[in-house]
């Protein structure tokens, strides 16, 4: 007789070893270090490159490392918002909020949308990334709804202003994030969170521009930024928008559909997934959202092995970007129950 099949998320989750979930604190600082260290090297590389149109090859380069390296240290923010940085809890919140300040982000709004999302993922008009927008074929949808999905999971635009609308989401979540459940007393501590880390990313900011000049800062910060916020929302975006994915109403959702037959892994030239800490081999981590990012791999070859069904891959392309981007209407499957279809 064949192997049981794997029905629940706890299945799946108990076929990674206990000890792949364990903080190592050699390894976190190392990597803190290292994502540190790249983001200086670049800044350095870039402050020392002449301008002129000769260097401009150089320079792109340059700023396209530096957008990796924006992207590392905010996914080493994003273990410390699963506590899988450190295993002493305030570890995790001073490095977090160092990890999201580059990039104008609050920490602690950012670890309370994001938790909402792992505790909704692909619920229609809950999940607060993606799944929130679509709507159903049969759905009369307001044209600004409809819009609002041509222009975000629809096209690349959603790619270039994804972060940033999630991040003023985030910032104002009681508005915004409305279906999120937030304490009143834990509300105005996020909201004071937000303002103070907004405001000394806002001063440190204009100091460097003051230091380094506006050019340079285009160079050094501006560009960077934008890659960095641009594979991030790619990546959010792609590990669970696929032609088929399933996504539900509330009432009908069913745990394990969302969270392993949904979730991809979408690979990347391996010197990226190495600058971006692997967050792309994402399966294991829905299935164990406190897995260090450097268990990552492991846990995915266990699961491979153990049971090569679960593991869903697809390399990227701009035919599988293009896939994603047409795959923003929900057919209905079942009763409170759709896939994503083209």
């Amino acid at each position: 007789m064949g192997e049981q099949a794997v029905k629940t998320v706890g299945e799946v989750a108990r076929l990674i070893p206990a000890e792949l979930r364990q903080q190592q604190a050699t390894q976190s600082w190392a990597t803190f270090f290292r994502v540190f260290f790249m983001l200086f090297v670049t800044q350095w590389a870039l402050w020392l490159t002449p301008d002129g149109m000769v260097f401009w090859p150089l320079k792109a380069v340059l700023i396209f490392l530096a957008g990796l390296s924006f992207v590392g240290i905010f996914v080493l923010g994003h273990d410390c918002g699963h506590y899988s940085f450190s295993s002493k809890r305030w570890v995790n919140d001073v490095v977090g909020t160092l990890c999201h300040l580059p990039i104008l982000n609050g920490f602690y709004a950012w670890r309370a949308a994001h938790d909402f999302h792992h505790r909704q993922t692909q619920i229609r008009k809950v999940d607060p990334d993606w799944p929130e927008l679509l709507y159903t074929e049969t759905e009369k949808a307001p044209w600004y709804e409809k819009l609002a999905v041509r222009l975000g999971p629809g096209s690349p635009v959603g790619i270039f202003i994804g972060f940033w609308v999630g991040m003023l989401k985030r910032a104002l979540f009681g508005l915004l994030i409305p279906q999120m459940p937030v304490r009143s007393g834990e509300k105005w501590k996020i909201y004071l969170h937000t303002i103070v880390s907004f405001s000394i990313a806002v001063v440190l900011l204009r100091e460097y521009y003051q230091l380094i000049g506006g050019a340079k800062f285009v160079e050094m910060y501006v560009l960077p930024a934008i890659i960095g916020t641009s594979f991030g929302a790619l990546l959010t975006f792609m590990h669970h928008t696929h032609e088929g994915s399933p996504v539900f109403d509330r009432e009908n959702y069913e745990p394990y559909q969302a969270q392993v037959e949904a979730t991809w892994n979408v690979r990347f030239p391996r010197f990226m997934e190495w600058m971006w800490l692997d967050i792309n081999i994402h399966l294991p981590h829905h299935v164990l959202p406190n897995l260090p990012w450097y268990q990552l791999r492991t846990a995915t070859e266990i699961l491979r092995k153990t049971r090569p069904e679960l593991v869903k891959e697809k390399q990227w392309s701009w035919k599988t970007m293009r896939e994603s981007w047409r795959a923003t209407k929900l057919e209905e499957t079942g009763v409170g129950q759709y896939r994503l279809k083209s």
